[in-house]
């Protein structure tokens, strides 16, 4: 009998057109590299063999601006048909999700989450939503208020904590959409010494930074193996392209991490997968949750023993 988990994500680039402050898998910098689906479709399929998710959402970086989405999108729904499908997306490629990408959501009891970062754009997404679905049986709002109205203040008094609001929009094949105006992001591990220098950010107790993780049953498939967390799943090739000031412990200790392959215990990494890993330490222990600042790319990197800082421009003046 396979083993089953609740949720994970799959995780297919590392790359996005958005730099939003503390960004857990740290697509705020210059980080390169899409995962094309034939070069671990195998990886995927034995991975499929050991495994069973309740949930899978496809996330990047921003994964619509992967060369091979919709492959992706395709060979993770036939992999694992009974699970409920999610994309995660922040509404910027809205060419992408095509009538075919629909299709493939309405077999697998589908979602399309849409992240607005920008509320210039809300409008247009919620349009979008409602182009993009079939017939609508059911809109429902979690959290209603006047977010725009907070927004503009928000601008004004920093003191202003902007509520998290979803809307969603569900059709009569089961098809949702969900647009989420979220705007607070939890400390990312990496922060920017100097505007020019990158460091880990935390020294942890584990235990005292898994308790209160609000990641820790996010667990993330990369390259066809499943890791427990987001950080554990980036951080190796993140230390590949990005110079960090960071121990030679904490650096192997970085790339110590072993996930899920088809040469594992599967149960005996499922059983311990809820529990804190050494590499907790890399993360907060004291909950902290704010606004966040979405901008283009910052910190790009030109090689590994130069770093640069570009200027940053505000999300809400890009042309899209």
């Amino acid at each position: 009998m396979k083993s089953r988990l609740k949720y994970t994500e799959v995780y297919i680039t590392n790359v996005c057109n958005y730099s939003c402050t503390n960004c857990q898998s740290l697509n705020n910098f210059a980080f390169k590299g899409h995962q094309l689906w034939d070069d671990y479709c195998s990886e995927y399929t034995a991975l499929s063999n050991l495994i069973d998710f309740d949930t899978i959402q496809i996330i990047g970086g921003e994964p619509t601006l992967n060369p091979e989405f919709e492959k992706w999108v395709s060979g993770i729904s036939k992999l694992w048909p009974n699970a409920k499908l999610q994309i995660a997306t922040n509404g910027t490629r809205l060419d992408k999700l095509t009538k075919s990408i629909y299709q493939i959501l309405s077999k697998n009891n589908g979602t399309l989450w849409i992240t607005c970062h920008d509320i210039q754009l809300y409008d247009r997404f919620l349009d979008f939503s409602k182009a993009f679905l079939n017939n609508i049986v059911s809109d429902t709002v979690d959290n209603e208020c006047d977010f725009k109205s907070e927004y503009e203040q928000s601008k004004i008094d920093s003191t202003v904590k902007l509520k998290t609001v979803s809307r969603k929009l569900i059709d009569n094949r089961g098809v949702e959409v969900i647009l989420d105006w979220s705007q607070s992001f939890v400390p990312s591990s990496i922060t920017v010494l100097d505007n020019q220098r990158l460091a880990m950010k935390y020294n942890s107790d584990p235990s005292q930074a898994h308790d209160i993780c609000y990641f820790k049953t996010c667990h993330q498939i990369n390259k066809g193996k499943l890791y427990k967390c987001p950080l554990v799943s980036v951080l190796p090739d993140f230390l590949d392209q990005f110079d960090i000031d960071m121990s030679d412990d904490d650096r192997a200790l970085a790339y110590s991490y072993k996930p899920l392959t088809a040469d594992r215990d599967v149960a005996e990494f499922v059983n311990g997968i809820h529990d804190a890993i050494p590499q907790c330490k890399f993360c907060p222990s004291k909950y902290i949750k704010h606004n966040f600042v979405g901008t283009e790319k910052k910190i790009k990197i030109v090689s590994r023993d130069q770093v640069i800082q570009s200027p940053s421009v505000n999300a809400s003046s890009r042309s899209l």
